[in-house]
């Protein structure tokens, strides 16, 4: 009797430890994936944020930052801006529902299309050969974009990445920043600084191809900066520090830029906000 208790005992234990091995998620917090594009011409930003929570997605959430260009009435010059409000804070005056079919606002799709993530998974929304939800009472709008963050969120869930982006404006032009932080065996193992960049020829936007760690020595930041590194040198040096001593360590004067770090002389500061911003993300106990 005692050797089956035993048994039952190891194979109990056994099981126990092959579930905890093939966890899914193995940290939790809010991961997030976005991608940038064109309105009209004009640039915007999408996003879907995971939350998992022990282990499980508990949550989804979709929204997107769209933005306009306006002409100086004397001049005739074009210049980009922002919207401050996101899609779903603008809410009803976004103005969709009455437009829509279903005449729904774009919040009230969204938070449609999170329940049945949620519920089902992302590969529940079906879609037509243009992009458009179908077969599904609570949105008609296009959803494959969201449909493919959802997922890209999910992969970096599975692989522990908590990134925070911020979008502003390059000598005119829209750009995205974002600080990726890596998580194995509840510890930060990596930092990853990047952006993209864009042009504006006459209001209208083209995303580069490439990202400012892409174009690597193309970049050409060498030949003008003060210590005649690129700017993807000077982003490993930070990531090296926000690695061994943490966003704070970073030193900045009252314009913003490095100092104090051989290596860097950049502006830093959305950099260093964005680190603390993507850690803060984190809900496991890191080491």
């Amino acid at each position: 009797m005692k050797k089956i208790v035993g048994f039952i005992f190891i194979a109990i234990f056994a099981i126990t430890l092959a579930s905890c091995g093939s966890k899914e998620y193995k940290v939790d917090g809010k991961f997030t994936a976005f991608e940038v594009s064109l309105n009209r011409d004009t640039p915007q930003i999408t996003w879907v944020e995971v939350t998992v929570e022990k282990g499980k997605v508990t949550n989804y959430f979709i929204d997107a930052r769209q933005s306009k260009v306006t002409t100086n009435e004397e001049s005739g010059a074009k210049s980009l801006a922002w919207n401050e409000k996101t899609k779903k804070e603008l809410k009803f005056d976004y103005g969709m529902a009455g437009v829509s079919e279903i005449e729904k606002e774009w919040f009230e799709q969204a938070e449609a299309i999170e329940k049945l993530f949620l519920e089902k998974g992302p590969d529940a929304l079906k879609l037509n050969d243009e992009g458009y939800i179908i077969d599904f009472a609570g949105a008609t709008v296009k959803g494959g974009d969201y449909q493919k963050l959802a997922k890209k969120a999910l992969e970096n869930a599975k692989n522990g990445i908590f990134t925070d982006f911020i979008v502003d404006l390059n000598y005119g032009a829209a750009q995205v920043t974002w600080v990726d932080v890596k998580v194995e065996k509840n510890k930060v193992v990596s930092f990853t600084i990047d952006a993209r960049q864009s042009k504006l020829t006459d209001g209208k936007t083209v995303w580069n191809e490439k990202t400012k760690k892409e174009l690597k020595f193309d970049y050409n930041m060498a030949g003008v900066s003060p210590i005649g590194k690129e700017w993807f040198e000077q982003a490993e040096v930070i990531e090296e520090l926000f690695l061994e001593q943490g966003p704070d360590a970073l030193k900045l004067n009252e314009e913003g830029y490095i100092e104090d770090l051989t290596g860097a002389t950049v502006k830093g500061t959305a950099y260093k906000q964005l680190a603390k911003n993507a850690l803060n993300k984190i809900t496991s106990k890191i080491k």
